[in-house]
């Protein structure tokens, strides 16, 4: 079967320079929406323009045109074939071609036609993208198949992209003033929080001073009256005044 006249898709889908930064630029700058985890979402800065939007919209579409699979499976049984007999050594009967031939479509099911080629291309010319291929021996389905997938990495990662960023909500750009007013809130917070601690500690070290002075003003303390506990707080007097007084 002669092979079809098929115009290179990789080369034809070729994104535009400007499109390219802009897919870019788009997709560096995706975040999470807040409190939605399976949303991405964009600051209307860094939202594409009308005209970028409709470019994406457009790439997208021939991207997806580009990623259909083929349904003629003779026309890849053909592209198959022809590169699988620069492997043969001997002549094989039909019924074991046709065998062999089985795999290989098994494996390349639910690729593009022109992928196929171009991946036997890259087999004929031993200039593949995926290491591990031994020149001498033909390529085996999975690794014919693996071909064909890193051979659409690129397209397939600009489709996603694009997906992402025409679908992402568009959040207003903050008001200057209100995310300092934000900032100026969470200082003064935080300042009130280290100032109740601090008071905390000192009214803590106040009542314990009170407390020492009311059992020394009493009558005398008999000896082993003062457990460990209380016993501390008055081997610990000399430090306490000395840190109260210099407050």
């Amino acid at each position: 079967m002669s092979l079809p006249a098929l115009s290179r898709a990789s080369a034809v889908l070729t994104a535009p320079e400007a499109l390219t930064a802009a897919v870019s630029r788009c997709s560096g700058r995706l975040a999470t929406m807040p409190g939605r985890a399976l949303r991405s979402c964009l600051s209307q800065t860094d939202a594409p323009t009308p005209a970028e939007r409709r470019a994406m919209a457009v790439w997208r579409d021939r991207i997806l045109v580009a990623l259909e699979p083929c349904t003629d499976a003779d026309m890849v049984e053909a592209v198959v074939g022809k590169l699988l007999l620069g492997f043969e050594n001997g002549q094989q009967n039909a019924q074991a071609t046709q065998a062999r031939n089985g795999e290989y479509l098994t494996a390349l099911e639910g690729l593009p036609l022109w992928a196929v080629m171009e991946a036997s291309d890259r087999f004929r010319t031993g200039e593949v993208l995926v290491a591990g291929w031994n020149k001498a021996f033909r390529p085996t389905p999975p690794q014919f198949a693996d071909e064909v997938r890193e051979g659409l990495a690129d397209l397939r990662r600009q489709q996603i992209q694009i997906r992402d960023i025409l679908n992402a909500e568009i959040l207003p750009d903050p008001d200057p003033e209100a995310v300092e007013r934000a900032r100026q809130a969470a200082r003064d917070a935080i300042a009130g929080k280290l100032m109740r601690e601090q008071q905390d500690r000192r009214r803590a070290v106040e009542a314990e001073e009170a407390e020492r002075d009311v059992v020394l003003a009493g009558p005398p303390i008999k000896a082993g009256a003062l457990g460990l506990a209380a016993l501390g707080k008055f081997l610990r007097a000399p430090f306490t005044r000395a840190t109260t007084a210099a407050r």
